[in-house]
């Protein structure tokens, strides 16, 4: 219809212009591609280069059986050269009756607003691979039946107009041979057309050319290249003269990782499809399938997976048995640990899943992987202070000598911290190596400015420079917290009293959680710093116990403290007189230093646990239980 490589071969360059979109059907092509679209001669739709034009009904046949290849869509799907997308659309066509507009095909096939995209490019290759054609263009009608709007175009099978036996009526001839045919043909009628033109315009390929490509398409020799193994590795590969046992040890790392990802790299590297025929053929977008391309052979490049196809299976389980004999004979101990999971051996939790994603399961091929140069950065999640743990944990057992490349990447940081530290504590202003990742601790303030005591008791005061009294009553408020403060979420089980060695650790110390994790033996410590929060948060509620860090641990707590800031809304406070002279009878439990001086609930008072929603205990005079507050 429109213009393309071959001169004169359009309706365009042999129609003037002023015929074109004048309306009128004798004189106007675009006119004329809906006549005939619907007429039973010839077959109109997006043949050429995804480009409108007309196909005789002599012709189809021919263009059916190169198009498809001699492939049914059916045929297609099962062999796996379809994509989803198309799957979605040709669905639709069950019936070979079936009409649809363009719109109704694109909602009823999941493309409409929101759902897949691209639409549009997968009808034009189904209708260049000959599946589906324009049966004709028509207005849409309104619920009393009168049309209204442009014409749309309808969608449906040649086999609905032409029937299946005329379509695939040339399928007994090899589709190479029909393509051949076709591009004889249009050099007939247009000798001045080159061999590349009609390639180009018409779909036909070259058959020595692709066989050529084939041929260039060196498999695994391509991969391997990709992977860069060779420069990575202490041991080279010969890529032209790989071993069965290599070969076999390559499909066994492909099948380590995870779908798609090998399909993924068989298709671009035993097929040559390039990124966009993978996208269309497994039904994502080609910039995802370079993502996912890019990943797997990150993964095929480390060492716990590489060592297969450099070695191959047998020649790697060879080495490992070797190295067993060597660790044997200097350390009989050692043979059992390194059959170990990393569980067993007691890596942290989080440490091990990434190991683990990284397809390392024991410790015999840990030790085996640190003894690559800078082994930690191909496993994600694996940073320097991770690095380090696994490095310390395996030290202790002896399993890595000192000459390994991770344990001189271990002292190289541990160095360089030390003289972080060094500098950090001696006051310079130069930091010496700003990658090592530490927290700064500004203890108490961390936690104070948490708790936001001066919105609780409508105080301000500087957490930043406390004196040594406040000092006091921060730690007096955290032994009164661990004393008094439930947990609402679990409000029946027996309340337990808790010394608090948490909050030291996470904001005195600045403890990682995993270093913690191995302290409790708990693995959401994250959770047990919020469920202590929570403690304070309704001990100060109650008590007003926050006041000791804000004005001091030798401070008595009176009822007028509850009488402003958020604690004011908090508490309840109809009965000040009855709660005045409570506190009144109960002088010791008040002050904070009586508190540390106990380290812990004051002599001469008791304590029951309630189950009020305050989820604080009640306290009582042990002389008098009457008095209760």
């Amino acid at each position: 219809l429109f213009k393309n490589e071959i001169p004169g071969f359009s309706l365009e360059e042999r129609t003037v212009a002023e015929c074109w979109w004048s309306e009128n059907s004798d004189i106007d092509p675009w006119e004329w591609r809906a006549i005939i679209a619907r007429s039973s001669e010839v077959a109109y739709g997006k043949f050429f280069d995804g480009k409108a034009g007309f196909i005789s009904k002599e012709w189809l046949p021919y263009f059916v059986n190169y198009r498809r290849d001699g492939y049914d869509f059916d045929a297609l799907w099962d062999d796996e050269k379809a994509s989803n997308k198309q799957k979605r659309i040709m669905d639709q066509f069950e019936e070979e009756e079936t009409e649809l507009y363009s719109f109704e095909l694109k909602e009823q096939s999941g493309f409409a607003k929101g759902g897949e995209k691209n639409f549009d490019g997968v009808v034009t290759g189904l209708q260049m691979q000959m599946y589906l054609c324009i049966a004709d263009f028509r207005q849409k009608k309104n619920k009393a039946g009168k049309c209204y709007g442009m014409a749309a175009a309808v969608y449906a099978k040649p086999e609905k107009k032409w029937g299946y036996e005329y379509v695939t009526s040339a399928y007994k001839e090899d589709p190479a041979d029909s393509g051949k045919r076709i591009a004889r043909y249009i050099h007939e009628i247009y000798p001045i057309s080159t061999a590349e033109q009609i390639r180009k315009v018409m779909g036909v390929e070259d058959q020595e050319k692709v066989g050529k490509k084939k041929e260039e398409i060196q498999y695994p020799r391509n991969l391997l290249e990709a992977i860069s193994i060779n420069e990575s590795s202490d041991q080279p590969i010969d890529y032209q003269n790989m071993s069965g046992d290599q070969l076999a040890g390559l499909e066994y790392v492909l099948g380590m990782l995870k779908v798609p990802e090998p399909e993924i790299l068989k298709l671009r590297y035993q097929e040559g499809l390039t990124f966009t025929a993978i996208a269309e053929k497994l039904g994502k977008s080609s910039s995802r399938i370079g993502q996912i391309h890019n990943k797997a052979l990150r993964k095929m490049r480390h060492p716990s997976r590489s060592k297969w196809y450099i070695y191959g299976i047998e020649g790697c389980r060879d080495r490992m048995a070797l190295q067993v004999e060597t660790i044997k004979a200097a350390n009989p101990q050692k043979v059992d640990v390194l059959g170990m999971s990393l569980d067993e051996y007691g890596l942290p939790y989080g440490i091990s899943m990434k190991l683990k994603a990284a397809g390392i399961q024991n410790i015999g091929e840990l030790v085996y992987a640190l003894k690559k140069p800078n082994w930690d950065r191909y496993i994600v999640g694996i940073g320097d202070a991770s690095a380090d743990c696994v490095v310390s944990k395996l030290l202790e057992k002896e399993l890595i000598a000192e000459t390994c490349p991770a344990v001189r990447e271990y002292e190289e940081r541990q160095k360089r911290r030390r003289e972080y530290l060094n500098s950090y504590y001696n006051g310079e202003a130069q930091i010496v190596h700003r990658t090592i990742s530490r927290r700064e601790i500004d203890y108490p303030a961390n936690l104070l400015e948490e708790l936001r005591l001066d919105e609780v008791f409508g105080i301000e005061y500087d957490c930043h420079n406390l004196t040594q009294d406040q000092l006091d009553g921060v730690e007096a408020m955290l032994i009164a917290a661990g004393e008094l403060g439930c947990w609402t979420k679990n409000i029946k089980k027996a309340h337990v009293p808790v010394t608090p060695e948490i909050l030291h650790w996470y904001y005195r110390d600045g403890m990682r959680p995993w270093q913690i994790s191995e302290k409790i033996d708990k693995k959401d410590v994250l959770e047990e710093v919020r469920i202590w929060r929570s403690r304070i948060v309704r001990a100060n509620i109650k008590y007003g116990i926050g006041l000791w860090a804000v004005k001091g641990a030798s401070y008595r707590i009176n009822v007028n403290d509850f009488q402003k800031g958020s604690i004011a809304r908090d508490r309840s406070l109809d009965h000040t007189t009855e709660l005045a002279a409570t506190m009144g009878q109960m002088p010791e439990i008040l002050t904070g230093s009586e508190w540390l001086k106990a380290h812990g609930l004051p002599e001469g008072y008791g304590k029951t646990e309630t189950d009020s929603r305050e989820g604080v205990c009640i306290l009582w005079r042990k002389d008098d239980p009457g008095i209760r507050w």
